[in-house]
């Protein structure tokens, strides 16, 4: 009788911890599962401004020190995205310069890091923007993007949207041609308004100059860019490069929500930018986004207000 107690309790033992094991690994799996929706994840987004002179010769180093400064800094500064303000080559017509670019952008996709790519005028044949993109169309073709997770869409040659999902938010990247004409600048306000609920970021070439006018060389007005833009509550980054310099202008969009519009481009500094990009931190806990300007080429910080600073944003 006492044994057969004993295989009674042994059995029951072995029953509960079974369960007991089950439950834990349920209960591991629905942490990891839901942990997204509990947990406002902080994440970064690096901006490249005009890198086209590092395309030349004697300063390819510049651009291999951004590429793999963002390659190694990934997990720590919970890098989810990359976005290039155009001008990916000084001179549209030498093969050797984009070959560079595409060197830089294919390791990206190597370490599957998501990007935005948008023309700038240098990238346009003979620098014109009314001309095609022939060589940027070629080694930059929407076909060989379109497989990716993070593709959404694109409009001709120039125009594209990416959209990613952080934690429990969705974030839709779109970039514009220089100087988009009115059927990109429809193109795009469609695509914000499919996708009004995410949280939207609008890269171009050219927007701001250096005293924030809506106004660039190469282009008439940018005004029009801005008409777009002001009627999409969750639009509330602009970024742009083209001219030599910072600015960073703030405005209130038809909903009241104050659209924060960054010029960047240090080209004009010594090296042809020495190699300065910026890090863009969201933190959706604070209400927050943290702008650092840094160069991993002379690895440190650029002073100034206009280079570090940060602004509201309303995470959606």
């Amino acid at each position: 009788m006492l044994e057969s107690n004993k295989f009674f309790f042994d059995k029951n033992f072995f029953v509960k911890s079974i369960i007991i094991l089950i439950s834990l690994i349920a209960v591991v799996f629905l942490i990891n599962y839901f942990a997204p929706f509990f947990v406002d994840e902080s994440f970064s987004v690096i901006v490249l401004p005009d890198i086209q002179k590092y395309s030349l010769k004697g300063r390819e180093d510049i651009l291999i020190s951004q590429v793999n400064w963002i390659i190694e800094n990934e997990k720590e500064l919970n890098i989810k995205f990359v976005v290039f303000e155009g001008d990916l080559v000084e001179n549209w017509d030498k093969h050797s310069q984009w070959i560079d670019a595409n060197q830089m952008i294919s390791k990206l996709e190597e370490h599957n890091i998501p990007f935005l790519l948008v023309p700038g005028n240098h990238d346009h044949d003979k620098t014109n923007p009314n001309l095609p993109l022939t060589n940027y169309n070629y080694y930059f073709p929407n076909s060989r993007f379109e497989n990716k997770s993070w593709w959404g869409g694109s409009f001709g040659v120039g125009n594209t949207y990416q959209k990613i999902r952080i934690g429990f938010r969705d974030y839709l990247f779109l970039g514009l041609d220089f100087c988009p004409n009115n059927d990109e600048l429809g193109w795009a306000n469609k695509i914000f308004y499919e996708n009004k609920s995410n949280n939207l970021i609008l890269t171009t070439h050219g927007y701001l100059d250096l005293n924030g006018n809506r106004k660039v060389h190469g282009c008439s007005s940018t005004e029009n860019i801005w008409s777009m833009s002001k009627t999409h509550k969750n639009l509330q980054v602009i970024l742009s490069g083209h001219v030599h310099g910072e600015y960073t202008r703030t405005s209130m969009n038809d909903f009241n929500y104050p659209v924060t519009q960054m010029l960047a481009d240090y080209q004009a500094l010594e090296n042809g930018g020495n190699g300065y990009l910026r890090i863009l931190h969201f933190s959706p806990s604070e209400g927050i986004v943290k702008v650092r300007t840094f160069s991993p080429y002379l690895s440190e910080l650029k002073e100034g207000k206009e280079s570090n600073f940060e602004f509201s944003f309303s995470f959606n």
